[in-house]
């Protein structure tokens, strides 16, 4: 393959989470011993090298996780600056096809461009960097192309059922519930890899059958943080929108299939008002409520 065709990643991680950017914009990796004191006071600067100001990529993204107290600093040069970037670990760089970087699914896109795409690196996710938008620049880049679309219909409205699930197998109190013709599969053991926070509803996304679907916490939708462990047990329902091809992912647990209309079924009481744009309709039941998401708010 010509190297016209081809784009060398550099790879680094915050935990087992893969990050990768163009090689061509990676100048230097630096040991954390070399850095000193800032230099300068911008945002979320951490340190200073002779290239430029430090920064951690979980500041940068706006994550939570935690961070390596003495990881590596891979340096970024753009046409405007240099700056370096502390992160966990840094891994060998890959030769991929220009085409097989995509864009993020609508809800987990970046409207700050600092996550320029995904890609495939063997058996894992990486989230394409921006080297200039990382760090607050303004630079026009190539789009990435987009990501497989979901193209199966939705099967006949006919089906007068919906599916009710929890968030987690020990809280009760709050049932989520879709029509049953939303769901596509439910799915179990699904690498999660964490996005920042620029979609409140959206912890982060995951590769279900070659599709890179964006993961929702079902509390999140209600405008509470969950944030759980997705670990190897967790369920996913992989659900689409009502009136687009989009897919979803939910953390879900304690299904159960009911018969519209709800009323009986479920022991259905007064609506509940104000919980947000993504909620198509709420009710009070014994011991909490069941909740009613709209999912194509989500993305926009």
């Amino acid at each position: 393959m010509s190297a016209e065709r081809e784009l060398r990643l550099q790879r680094f991680y915050l935990g087992d989470d893969c990050y990768s950017m163009e090689a061509a914009s990676v100048t230097a990796i630096r040991r954390w011993e070399e850095a000193r004191a800032p230099e300068h006071d911008g945002a979320g600067v951490i340190a200073s090298l002779a290239e430029g100001p430090v920064y951690s990529l979980r500041g940068l993204l706006g994550l939570d996780v935690p961070l390596a107290a003495a990881g590596p600093v891979f340096v970024v040069k753009t046409p405007n600056r240099s700056y370096g970037v502390q992160v966990d670990r840094v891994a060998r760089a890959l030769q991929v096809a220009r085409t097989l970087p995509c864009q993020l699914p609508p809800a987990a896109r970046d409207p700050h461009g600092r996550v320029r795409g995904v890609v495939r690196l063997g058996e894992e996710l990486s989230l394409v960097l921006s080297p200039d938008k990382l760090a607050g620049g303004y630079a026009v880049e190539e789009a990435f192309g987009p990501g497989a679309a979901w193209a199966m219909n939705a099967p006949p409205a006919a089906e007068k059922k919906m599916l009710c699930f929890t968030e987690s197998e020990h809280d009760a109190s709050t049932l989520f519930a879709v029509a049953l013709r939303q769901v596509v599969e439910i799915a179990e053991g699904l690498r999660v890899i964490r996005l920042g926070g620029h979609n409140p509803c959206v912890y982060g996304i995951t590769d279900w059958r070659g599709y890179i679907v964006p993961v929702i916490e079902p509390s999140a939708l209600l405008g509470v943080r969950h944030e759980g462990a997705f670990g190897p047990g967790t369920k996913l329902a992989i659900l689409r929108g009502t009136r687009s091809r989009d897919l979803f992912a939910l953390r879900a647990a304690n299904f159960a299939a009911v018969t519209l209309p709800l009323g009986a079924s479920v022991g259905l009481g007064k609506p509940i008002e104000g919980l947000g744009p993504y909620v198509r309709a709420a009710y009070e039941i014994a011991g909490g409520c069941i909740v009613l998401p709209d999912l194509d708010l989500v993305a926009g």
